[in-house]
């Protein structure tokens, strides 16, 4: 299993890496993908099947496909007229998937303790990894830096649990909540606690704890969710992006 990619490019089906293997479709659904993630299509944004077909220099039939496969993540909506929308930010869905993460991911860190003696060069490339992160603090950095070495210690430690089913449905968890992650980080600076979180959990990985390795990544999670919540609550409010179910 090669996890050296971000967890959410799994779902994009390039996890051998080159992106000449990607069919027609899967680049569209990419490209959508972060098109939305990053809010240059934004929350509620109506747009036509026309004018994505403008924007990616492709045909319909790929397309549609990519469009079918972004509706059934809830990234697209389809109106009653047929139209798209995308998806709006959403109190509730960032909160109900950040649970699905916490939980899955929770898993994840447990099971990587169970094979701390046998994956001895992969924790030790997951410890990397932390220390990269915390060598961000003291350096310049953008949002990005931060959510590159995010995801690829969260592969890591995917790699080192060997839990491919878990994994997988952890990369279609990670295609939903990424534009909550991203908003997050755009907004707040978070590096030192990511760094120390990660680092609590690893050291538990590396002595078998897997209880303490559970509960340390829970807790990373957690405490994530919390800030996003807190942070959609204010960005709907300033900047007025278009929501739905928020009313709590």
């Amino acid at each position: 299993m090669n996890s050296q990619k971000p967890m959410k490019m799994m779902a994009f089906k390039v996890m051998q890496g080159m992106a000449g293997r990607l069919t027609s479709s899967e680049w569209a659904f990419m490209e959508l993908w972060q098109k939305i993630v990053r809010r240059e299509l934004s929350p509620g944004e109506k747009i036509s099947e026309e004018t994505l077909a403008e924007m990616l220099s492709i045909s319909r039939t790929p397309l549609r496909d990519a469009i079918r496969r972004l509706e059934e993540v809830g990234l697209l909506v389809r109106g009653r007229n047929r139209y798209l929308r995308v998806a709006p930010l959403c109190i509730k869905e960032a909160e109900e998937v950040s649970l699905i993460r916490e939980k899955l991911e929770s898993l994840v860190a447990m099971l990587a303790a169970k094979n701390h003696q046998s994956m001895k060069k992969e924790i030790g490339e997951a410890r990397l990894l932390v220390d990269k992160m915390k060598g961000l603090c003291s350096h310049p950095h953008t949002p990005s830096d931060v959510l590159k070495l995010g995801d690829e210690f969260h592969a890591k430690i995917c790699q080192i649990s060997q839990a491919e089913r878990v994994e997988s449905m952890l990369s279609q968890v990670y295609l939903v909540i990424e534009r909550y992650r991203i908003l997050l980080n755009e907004n707040r600076d978070r590096v030192g606690d990511i760094s120390s979180e990660h680092d609590l959990v690893l050291n538990a990985i590396e002595k078998g704890d897997c209880d303490g390795a559970s509960q340390a990544m829970a807790s990373h999670i957690s405490r994530a969710r919390e800030l996003y919540i807190s942070e959609l609550k204010k960005i709907i409010q300033e900047k007025g992006f278009v929501s739905r179910g928020n009313g709590r």
